[in-house]
């Protein structure tokens, strides 16, 4: 629940949670089943978004139907390979850039 449902409306939900789970593991009951409770209501009262579960799961159904791609050259970072096809050529470095973002730079691969 906090990682599926609950997700990035609340980042801290899924820390709590397994605080939670480790607090009843090292105390054991009755104290340990306080933490447990107090988690719960919490986890219920929490805003909740599932946008990281779905954008995951679109994600691996891209990478599933696409297979392998390469790796875009200012994606990479092997030096080897930055010498010897001048990969660095055209590289936009996003901390010199305004803002520290490099706009109109791609991250993902064309369709």
């Amino acid at each position: 629940m906090a990682s599926e449902d609950i997700g990035t409306a609340d980042p801290r939900a899924l820390m709590l949670a397994l605080d939670a789970a480790q607090a009843y593991e090292r105390l054991g009951q009755p104290e340990g089943e306080l933490a447990l409770g107090q988690a719960v209501t919490y986890l219920a009262c929490a805003a909740k978004s599932n946008a990281v579960y779905r954008a995951f799961s679109a994600a691996q159904h891209d990478a599933a139907g696409q297979g392998s791609l390469e790796v875009p050259k200012h994606l990479r970072n092997a030096r080897h390979a930055f010498e010897t096809i001048r990969a660095w050529e055209g590289y936009r470095y996003a901390h010199d850039e305004p803002d520290g973002y490099a706009r109109g730079e791609t991250y993902m691969p064309a369709h």
